[in-house]
């Protein structure tokens, strides 16, 4: 996750947003505005068919404030050569510009000079209610107390929907930890949990969008998914109401996700192999009697 979002961050892209919605106090806006708003930033369309897919990952077609606010953050970290599938930690996040909403910079610039003297008499004159969205959407849930639960119920940002191969190595390495026949299992939640626990319900909703069979088991590549999603909770993003396909290609998760068989282990196979023994020795007693 990159760095939380500065208050200037917050202002600038609420203005940006209420020129778009009239001022209306919208929470959604329809697609083709935000399409639109976009193709203003001069990028190409291969970057910003990117960042649609990062800031929308679900593709839904009225678009919230946060999915709004991320995408113009990629756009003007975009606008400075950054690869936004792979954007380096804590960088400094320029202003973005759009043809045709230069007035809007202005008058934000504006605002600013002039508020500055003012916000040190009226502390409370900042926009609380947008300061909490970005700080959902962008920073980390805090872990001081060591008894916190996480919950994910109140979390608004969309997730990135790239994983950096240090953290699939990472995910890797923790799958071979607790995989038991090459297969991590629902039971085992609470193992992989323990140390920063997770309210359950939520928990169980990231595990139905790997575990679509409901056979209680997922495999190294779903468990990779699993774990960013999770992760990506974590750091204040939403769950999502479903997985892209091409994060599902790329951690090569395709078959797992349609295989529904379950491997035995070595007790139940010992104890198949005995039930076998025991019929075939009844069997052949029989055949002695009678």
């Amino acid at each position: 996750m990159q760095a939380p979002p500065s208050q200037d961050e917050i202002n600038l892209y609420n203005e940006y947003w209420n020129t778009l919605s009239g001022n209306s106090n919208a929470q959604v806006l329809p697609e083709h505005i935000i399409v639109n708003f976009y193709k203003a930033s001069n990028l190409n369309n291969q970057c910003l068919e990117e960042i649609w897919r990062l800031s929308n990952p679900n593709n839904v077609k009225s678009i919230s404030k946060a999915e709004f606010f991320l995408g113009v953050r990629l756009i003007a970290l975009a606008q400075q050569g950054y690869n936004v599938s792979n954007l380096p930690m804590n960088i400094t996040i320029p202003q973005p510009m759009f043809r045709g909403f230069e007035n809007v910079l202005i008058q934000f610039q504006n605002k600013k000079m002039y508020g500055q003297q003012s916000s040190f008499n009226n502390m409370n004159s900042q926009p609380v209610q947008q300061t909490k969205l970005l700080t959902s959407s962008f920073m980390t849930n805090s872990s001081n107390n060591t008894n916190k639960v996480y919950s994910f119920g109140n979390n608004t940002s969309p997730i990135e929907w790239f994983i950096r191969q240090a953290k699939r190595n990472e995910f890797s390495d923790t799958f071979e930890k607790f995989q038991k026949n090459t297969v991590f299992h629902y039971d085992s939640l609470k193992d992989l949990v323990k140390d920063e626990p997770v309210n359950q319900n939520d928990l169980d909703k990231i595990w139905a969008l790997l575990d679509k069979y409901n056979i209680k088991v997922i495999r190294k590549g779903q468990f990779i998914i699993f774990m960013h999603i999770l992760e990506s909770c974590k750091n204040g993003d939403a769950i999502p109401n479903s997985i892209p396909y091409s994060i599902i290609q790329s951690t090569g998760a395709e078959k797992e996700m349609e295989d529904r068989t379950i491997p035995c282990n070595d007790k139940n196979i010992k104890k198949f192999i005995i039930i076998i023994i025991i019929i075939i020795i009844c069997k052949k007693k029989k055949k002695i009697i009678f």
